[in-house]
C-alpha cells in the first residue's frame, strides 16, 4: 500500500504541497498522541471537532488548511 506522500504524489500534487501536508499532518498526530487518540484511522466526528477546538487561537484560513490535509489523509 502507498504510503500518504506517495498518495498525494499519485495525485499530482506539487512538491511545496505535499510537504504542507505533511506538515499539517504530523502536528496533528502528535494532537492525536497528547490526547491518547491511537486509532487515527476511525475517528469520530466530535473527536475531530476537539481538533479544531483545541486550536481555536489559529486563524480560520490556516484551520481550513489542516482540514484540507485531513480530507485528503482520509480519502487516502
Amino acid at each position: 500500500m502507498k504510503n500518504f506522500q506517495q498518495y498525494l504524489s499519485s495525485e499530482g500534487f506539487a512538491k511545496s504541497t505535499i510537504k504542507e501536508h505533511l506538515y499539517n499532518f504530523k502536528n496533528f498526530k502528535t494532537w492525536c498522541t497528547q490526547e491518547n487518540l491511537t486509532n487515527i484511522e476511525q475517528l469520530s466526528y466530535r473527536e475531530l471537532l476537539g481538533y479544531v477546538q483545541a486550536h481555536k487561537n489559529i486563524s480560520p484560513q490556516t484551520m481550513n488548511l489542516r482540514l484540507n490535509t485531513l480530507t485528503k489523509y482520509y480519502e487516502y
